[in-house]
């Protein structure tokens, strides 16, 4: 790896834990939740293809936290997704009726 690479990789870490921040921040924003979704997707391809296709990272401890963090991250956002992007007036009601 060289200088540039390692700045690039830094800047792209940098960028997604601001947009995760981001959502975590605003969780029912439903364009920033989606942006959000992908930035694991992407980084689980990423790591995937890095591994697997151009074998250039063996699977070590370093590779692996990455996958096992952005797979669960996915499965876990895409089972929130019901839940965190209800529509207000169905959230609403559904409290109004606990009642």
């Amino acid at each position: 790896m060289n200088a540039l690479q390692a700045r690039t990789f830094g800047i792209w870490t940098l960028l997604s834990s601001t947009i995760r921040a981001c959502c975590a921040i605003d969780i029912n924003n439903r364009t920033l939740y989606l942006l959000t979704l992908w930035t694991f997707v992407l980084a689980l391809g990423h790591f995937l293809s890095e591994s697997f296709l151009y074998q250039t990272a063996p699977l070590t401890t370093g590779v692996m936290a990455p996958l096992i963090v952005a797979g669960f991250s996915i499965v876990l956002m895409l089972v929130g997704l019901k839940y965190t992007l209800a529509p207000q007036d169905e959230t609403a009601s559904q409290q109004s009726k606990k009642k």
